[in-house]
């Protein structure tokens, strides 16, 4: 092989690289919270219903976002090695932080290989203190991925005070969760 087909080659890896750096570990399908329009596409099967997202904890615990109607739901698909879904997390910390007593939660749905992987993160980062989905019968790709027809990480799903999903996207802005918090029931 030639010189030049080894940069071409090596140009071609560096684009693939760079792509995935700009658009998280996935394609440009989902949108972020940064689209100036107030409610970005979703999946056309779930947008504008209601959705409650179930399963086990890390910690072996039955959960359900049915136990938190009433309140402003943030569900985070990611996984601690998606570096996009890494540097994401001080955004979610802030805004768990600012809206929490206002009546903001959010859950994680984690897609990591193993549990002692997600166990050693949650150890070292202990503001994080939402409750992670992880289904060891099916670690990796969680079947509330295929439920929820998640491409990608970091996804994240907006439900609303009354569970209807009003957002899908890789990330949400402390506006989008204020006015989901100031709307009525």
């Amino acid at each position: 092989m030639s010189i030049v087909c080894h940069r071409a080659a090596l140009a071609a890896c560096v684009a693939v690289i760079a792509f995935v750096a700009l658009t998280g570990c996935h394609g440009p399908a989902a949108q972020s919270a940064d689209d100036p329009a107030d409610e970005p596409a979703v999946a056309p099967s779930w947008r504008g219903k209601p959705v409650v997202v179930e399963g086990v904890t890390i910690d072996g615990k039955r959960f359900s976002t049915a136990q938190w109607k009433g309140k402003v739901v943030l569900v985070d698909f990611w996984a601690t090695w998606c570096v996009p879904c890494r540097e994401e997390l001080p955004h979610t910390k802030q805004l768990y932080a600012a809206m929490h007593d206002k009546g903001f939660e959010i859950v994680g749905v984690s897609s990591d290989e193993a549990a002692e992987a997600l166990e050693r993160f949650l150890a070292a980062n202990p503001d994080i203190t939402w409750p992670q989905l992880f289904d060891r019968d099916n670690p990796g790709d969680s079947p509330l991925g295929d439920k929820f027809e998640i491409d990608g990480y970091p996804t994240v799903l907006l439900l609303d005070r009354r569970g209807v999903l009003r957002f899908a996207g890789t990330k949400v802005s402390e506006r989008m969760v204020r006015k989901l918090l100031d709307e009525k029931e």
